[in-house]
């Protein structure tokens, strides 16, 4: 059953964008919200036209369009759902320009939906790579940059929800797909119990960054369990300072002192 949910949320998440656009342009070419919304419910795929036919029956037995538009999120208990029920129970009630709360709201869709699609392929990248370092040599250095490793609620998550490069709803979505095979917490590195016996360590992460919070964490307790760790934490920095300005003083440093780590390492394999 937990298949088929996700697999129905998939195909109504894929149709949402395309159907809001439809409403979009019949306001734009003088056609009444619930018109709209008639030319949705007979031409969009399923699941999306059932959801739009709830609310064409749902305001025929005399329920106000805004509260029936609110109701899909009910029926459909996902984000993008909630967001379209609320654009128009606001403007039903308190007026404006449907048409360009819409256009933002398909924008704002469109950009979930790449957001998701991203996360899920550098997830995938994720897996692999775990793959691969599963059948290399033991590991005799970590070199940690900005790492992610914590599925859990942190003050930086939350301070820094809208940082540039990479937010906490970012976050949040990259671990609900990385986890998504079997939710084991042992894929969580920050969900270990034990450290001792791991490389020394070097971790590097930025001020203004999501993940500041699980690095200085994690270099704690490498510490505790005596692991040789180094900790550099770049003021004034977001997380990819280093891809964004490449050529700015912190990143030539932060290049420096990984280029050293390596150099220490290789020197006394």
């Amino acid at each position: 059953m937990g298949f088929l949910k996700k697999r129905r949320e998939k195909a109504f998440l894929k149709a949402l964008p395309d159907a809001v656009d439809v409403i979009v342009r019949g306001i734009k070419a003088g056609l009444p919200l619930f018109e709209s919304i008639k030319v949705v419910a007979a031409d969009a795929p399923e699941p999306l036209k059932s959801e739009f036919l709830a609310i064409i029956e749902t305001q025929a037995i005399g329920m106000p369009l805004g509260d029936a538009c609110a109701r899909l999120f009910e029926r459909m208990p996902v984000p993008e759902a909630n967001f379209f029920g609320i654009v128009i129970a606001i403007q039903q009630k308190s007026g404006g320009n449907l048409s360009e709360a819409l256009s933002n709201l398909s924008k704002v869709l469109r950009d979930r939906k790449k957001m998701a699609e991203k996360i899920q392929a550098m997830s995938m990248e994720a897996k692999a790579s775990a793959g691969i370092i599963g059948s290399l040599p033991p590991i005799v250095f970590q070199l940690l940059h900005q790492p992610v490793l914590d599925d859990r609620a942190t003050a930086s998550k939350a301070e820094f929800g809208t940082s540039p490069a990479f937010d906490g709803e970012a976050a949040e979505l990259m671990w609900r797909h990385y986890l998504a095979s079997d939710g084991s917490a042992a894929a969580v590195p920050a969900r270990r119990s034990r450290f001792d016996g791991l490389p020394d360590t070097l971790i590097t992460c930025a001020e203004i960054d999501p993940f500041r919070d699980e690095a200085i964490d994690y270099a704690q307790r490498l510490l505790r369990a005596g692991v040789g760790t180094e900790l550099h934490v770049f003021a004034r920095a977001c997380h990819g300072f280093d891809s964004l300005l490449p050529d700015w003083s912190a990143s030539q440093r932060l290049f420096e002192l990984q280029g050293d780590a390596l150099r220490r390492v290789w020197d006394g394999a």
